[in-house]
C-alpha cells in the first residue's frame, strides 16, 4: 500500500519516543506530513481544519488526549486511537466511526485504519 497516505497531514499524539519516532517514519513514507506532539500543552495550536486524520496515544505525560480528540470529532477529523489505557468500547461509544487499536499495534494495521478512515 505504497504512498497510501499521499497529501493527508496527520496529527500523531504519542509521548513514547521509540513509538512516535517510527510511526512518524512509517507515515512519512506512506506520503503523510506528520504533525507529532507529545503533550497536551503543545496541542492548542493544532487547527483540526488542517489534519486529515489522526493518531492518538489517550495518555500523554501531561494528561489525556480527550478534549484534544472531541475537538478533532467535532471538526470530522478521523481518529484512530493507539493506547493501552483505555478501554475500546469507551472510546468507540464516545467517539462513533473512530477506530481503536491496543497499544503497540501493528504499523502496517495503523496505516490500513488510518487510510480506510481517511
Amino acid at each position: 500500500m505504497p504512498n497510501a497516505l499521499a497529501g493527508q497531514t496527520i496529527l500523531l499524539a504519542e509521548d513514547e519516543p521509540l513509538i512516535a519516532l517510527n510511526l512518524e517514519m512509517v507515515l512519512e513514507e506512506e506520503g503523510a506530513t506528520v504533525i507529532a506532539v507529545t503533550h497536551i500543552g503543545r496541542t492548542d495550536h493544532v487547527d483540526p481544519g488542517k489534519i486529515s486524520g489522526a493518531i492518538l496515544d489517550v495518555q500523554l505525560a501531561d494528561g489525556e488526549v480527550y478534549d484534544l480528540a472531541d475537538r478533532l470529532y467535532a471538526e470530522g477529523v478521523p481518529i484512530v486511537f493507539h493506547s493501552g489505557h483505555a478501554e475500546r468500547t469507551d472510546l468507540l461509544t464516545r467517539y462513533p466511526g473512530a477506530r481503536a487499536l491496543t497499544k503497540a499495534a501493528d504499523e502496517d494495521l495503523l496505516v490500513k485504519e488510518l487510510t480506510h478512515a481517511c
